[in-house]
């Protein structure tokens, strides 16, 4: 699976208080599978006109995490 794959996915799938996602770190090495890399992303949520809390990110990001690992298999780390 390439970062290009995730990044269609994530902004197919994403609410739509997320403004901005970006990778940071590509990891590849020991303690990882053959074959397998870590892929570290920064995500904005910013609501227009509002503030979020902890709690309503915690709940947007995660649901988004869960549709990310049902839709294309990925882990979170």
């Amino acid at each position: 699976m390439t970062h290009e794959e995730i990044i269609v996915a994530i902004h197919e799938l994403k609410p739509a208080e997320l403004k901005d996602v970006e990778v940071f770190d590509v990891y590849s090495g020991p303690n990882l599978p053959e074959g397998k890399k870590s892929l570290a992303y920064s995500f904005v949520y910013q609501p227009e006109g509002a503030s979020l809390t902890d709690e309503a990110v915690n709940n947007m990001h995660f649901e988004l995490v869960d549709r990310l690992k049902k839709r294309l298999g990925v882990e979170l780390r």
